[in-house]
């Protein structure tokens, strides 16, 4: 029962919409159905002769277009192949995303699904290159759909078509959003997630009511209505939904949905327990005589307007209805209506595929017709082409004899010009010689002179070379006098430097150890040393002389500690840990009931080989435990976890449940706590020293209500 009501809303939900999304990106226009397809060949073959690329595109489409038609789908996927390589080379990325829904069109028309599912996918690609969100959306929606209706697992439609409701949402397109919302819910319904499919579908309704859109509104009823169909204890709002999608549907002339929700109400009246059927004011003695009467009603329906194969829904209830009625002549007439139309159809679906192979086979006829015509003309192509490169080799043979006969004459010209050029060599000497005759004594006359200028040269040079050596002296003497006193003065400024450097490191000294005596008085301080010796003395006036001895060897063993670890820079972190427990441990025995602590150290933890500054963390707890905890009448719990946020840093935090901060500096005290300012300078001091990196963070924890829950205090310490 529950398979036939899946197979109407797969035809509803799923079928309908994708034929829709199919069919927005391949209407073939009139025209193209009237032409053939010798037509459309010579149109193409024109129009690659002239080279005009839109006109080629617009052949090859409407070629496509005509053999989808035709039936031939490898016809057309070969021609909107051929539209993807030219909008490829202009990079229209949205006009490719077109052409691969078309060819997903074709080959989910040869119920090649791997295809089918690699060109969705591509033209998904596409659209998001082109940033085209509207193309992204609806394609999004189809791949959706195909693992819907394709696939085995429907669960990897879920989030396409959440993606694709994103997009409508940011487009604004509420109605397709409300689809959107409905095709999540229908999903959800199919893999039995009833919790999400009920969220959506409510949702998909809502949405439906607000726009005001009530086939939205009648399909989301009709699911709605499945929903609880599957509840037994829900068959009263199953009947309401499916009533209220009958009347939507009835309203707005939609008899297909009209039928479909019918034979639902059927389905309901045969298939609901009794009792749920009486819950819903309806007579088990009525059930059968109302699904006849409405399915009846959807089958004169449904054989007005649809193909017969679609019968066969209607009919096999009909033939079930009247069986469990016991009206076996009219359940077996039904019956062999049923296996007659069954047949028929599946002998449809072989004629088709006759029809669709011999479309095929005269498309190849003629492409073999064709190709051989192409074969031919490239054979004559190819005469030509060697009949051209033989002229050409011809023509290029004639031009280096020509050009051997330049040469000659060349030559014969160059013998010429070299004879005129030797004359006017020897012409040239003979000019030459008598120059230089002229030329020796008027050198003789210069010589004269340069020996008088060389001798007036040598006497300046003379001058220049004694004045320059004065110059370069004195300037000697000028500089070492100026570096001489610049070094005085750095000298004397270095002095002072020093000197202030001193001053500082020693007042930083004094800086760190009052700090560290500040952060050893707060670890000790005498309040809580008086504070021990009272317990002491509460336990032995109760004669309690165990607990008294107890805290007493941890009092003791917390002051060995404490004043061991004071007198080094860093110490283990093993020892600092130990000093804490046994603080902690006093302080329990001390408030008995009010306080419980947790420690944890994350097995990563070297303790005994990681060293820390000493008396780091006991201000901290011992803060939690006075101004967190104790005012609480009911005490309180800490929690310390050690572990390592890498190879180098060590994480601490000190938790607790108390009252918080806030709530503490409200409370009058007696006296100030310095004890965490001090290690908090501390540590600032210690990074300032060592060039380090420690820092602790203190955090106000809050419970759901948004109430202050207690405090949390992280120390980061590089190690």
């Amino acid at each position: 029962m529950q398979l036939k009501i899946l197979h109407i809303l797969l035809h509803l939900s799923i079928a309908v919409n994708l034929q829709a999304q199919f069919n927005e990106k391949s209407t073939v226009s009139g025209s193209v159905l009237k032409k053939d397809l010798a037509w459309y060949q010579n149109e193409l073959a024109i129009h690659e002769k002239s080279g005009s690329r839109n006109d080629i595109i617009n052949d090859l489409v409407n070629l496509g277009s005509f053999y989808m038609e035709s039936h031939d789908y490898t016809g057309a996927i070969k021609n909107f192949q051929r539209v993807i390589v030219l909008y490829e080379e202009s990079k229209n990325h949205s006009a490719m995303g077109d052409m691969m829904i078309k060819i997903c069109d074709a080959y989910r028309a040869l119920s090649d699904f791997p295809h089918q599912l690699e060109y969705l996918q591509g033209a998904t690609r596409e659209y998001e290159k082109a940033n085209n969100e509207n193309g992204l959306a609806k394609t999004l929606r189809s791949i959706g759909y195909y693992y819907l209706n394709v696939s085995l697992d429907r669960h990897p439609a879920i989030p396409y078509f959440q993606r694709s409701l994103a997009l409508y949402k940011k487009l604004g397109n509420q109605k397709e959003e409300s689809y959107l919302l409905g095709d999540i819910g229908h999903t959800y319904l199919l893999c039995r997630d009833s919790i999400q499919s009920l969220s959506y579908l409510q949702e998909a309704l809502n949405l439906s009511q607000k726009i005001g859109n009530k086939e939205g509104m009648a399909k989301y009823y009709g699911l709605l209505g499945d929903y609880y169909f599957r509840m037994p204890v829900n068959i009263p709002n199953a009947l309401d939904c499916f009533q209220k999608s009958l009347k939507l549907f009835e309203e707005t002339d939609n008899k297909i949905g009209t039928a479909q929700v019918l034979i639902n109400l059927s389905d309901l009246y045969v298939y609901a327990p009794d009792t749920a059927l009486q819950n819903a004011g309806i007579l088990p003695s009525e059930k059968y005589a109302k699904a006849i009467e409405s399915v009846k009603k959807g089958y004169l329906i449904f054989k007005q307007l649809l193909p017969r194969y679609e019968l066969l829904w209607p009919l096999g209830i009909l033939w079930e209805t009247y069986e469990k009625m016991g009206n076996f002549d009219s359940a077996f007439v039904y019956h062999k209506f049923y296996v007659s139309v069954r047949d028929s159809a599946q002998g449809t679906d072989k004629q088709k595929e006759i029809v669709r192979l011999e479309t095929k086979f005269e498309y190849e006829k003629k492409a073999d017709s064709m190709r051989l015509q192409e074969e031919l003309t490239d054979e004559k192509l190819k005469r030509q082409m060697l009949l051209y490169r033989q002229q050409k080799q011809q023509l290029e043979l004639n031009q280096s004899q020509l050009a051997l006969v330049n040469k000659e004459k060349a030559l014969q010209h160059l013998d010429f010009l070299k004879t005129q050029s030797d004359l006017e060599n020897e012409r040239l000497v003979q000019q030459e010689k008598e120059k230089a005759i002229q030329l020796q004594s008027v050198q003789v006359k210069s010589l004269t002179q340069q020996n008088e200028i060389i001798q007036l040269n040598q006497q300046r040079q003379w001058i220049y070379i004694i004045t320059g050596f004065i110059l370069l002296c004195t300037a000697s003497m000028y500089f070492i006098y100026r570096s001489r006193l610049r070094g005085v003065r750095l000298e004397t400024q270095l002095i002072k430097e020093k000197a202030v450097q001193e001053k500082k490191e020693a007042e930083f000294q004094q800086k760190l150890a009052d700090i560290s005596m500040t952060a050893l008085r707060s670890q000790m301080n005498p309040h809580f040393i008086f504070n021990c010796l009272n317990s002491i003395k509460l336990y032995t006036t109760q004669n309690d002389t165990a607990a008294a001895s107890a805290y007493l060897t941890k009092f003791s063993k917390l002051i060995r500690l404490v004043l061991d670890n004071s007198r080094n820079d860093r110490i283990t972190l093993s020892s600092e840990l130990a000093a804490l427990e046994l603080y902690i441990e006093m302080e329990a025995m001390r408030f008995k009931e009010k306080l419980s602590y947790d420690l944890r150290i994350e097995k990563n933890v070297e303790t005994n080989y990681i060293e820390i500054p000493p008396l780091l963390l006991q201000p901290y707890v011992e803060n939690a435990i006075w101004h967190g905890l104790m005012p609480k009448e009911e005490g309180g719990h800490i929690d310390i976890t050690v572990k390592m946020q890498n190879e180098s840093l060590l994480e601490i935090k000190i938790s607790d449940n108390g009252i918080g901060r806030a709530a503490s500096n409200k409370i009058p005290k007696k006296h100030n706590s310095y004890g965490m300012q001090a290690t908090t300078e501390r540590i600032a001091l210690i990074n300032q020293i060592y060039k380090t990196g420690a820092s602790v963070f203190v955090q106000d924890l809050v419970n759901e209500n948004g109430n202050a829950a207690g405090t949390q205090v992280t120390l980061e310490i590089p190690v």
